[in-house]
């Protein structure tokens, strides 16, 4: 594989890394909200929420020490669950009134590009090799 090609792994990585990392500040942004809301209907759910949000970055994190190519491919997919279950905490708070559709619209529309992003690689992990928790590209 060539040092470009490489690099924008690297790079794809890093803006998962980073972005997950975000996303999952969000929630206790929220959390912090409803706290000074004193509102323990929505801490409840918030809990929910925070530990799903977390959960995406951690298991990408987690990949990248990946030990096995197995390893490698499970966490992107547990991830991907987790961006899923942040989908259902926020559709919760939207329906319950505990959060307006317009406060939490954004949160959706990231989530949804998370999870994008997260297919993408697990389907690229049919298309490549695993190194040492990087995927180096194969060419025919």
């Amino acid at each position: 594989m060539h040092a470009a090609g490489l690099m924008g792994q690297r790079k794809t990585s890093k803006n998962i890394q980073a972005g997950s990392l975000q996303y999952a500040l969000r929630p206790i942004r929220l959390c912090q909200h409803f706290r000074k809301q004193k509102d323990s209907g929505g801490w409840a759910i918030e809990k929910q929420y925070v530990r799903a949000a977390s959960l995406i970055g951690a298991n990408i994190e987690e990949a990248q020490a990946a030990e096995s190519h197995n390893d490698f491919v499970r966490k992107p997919e547990a991830a991907r669950k987790e961006t899923e279950e942040s989908l259902y905490w926020l559709a919760l708070l939207e329906k319950s009134e505990l959060a307006s559709a317009r406060r939490i619209a954004h949160l959706i529309k990231e989530r949804r590009g998370l999870f994008n992003i997260i297919t993408a690689i697990i389907l690229q992990t049919g298309q490549n090799a695993w190194s040492g928790g990087a995927f180096v590209t194969r060419h025919s």
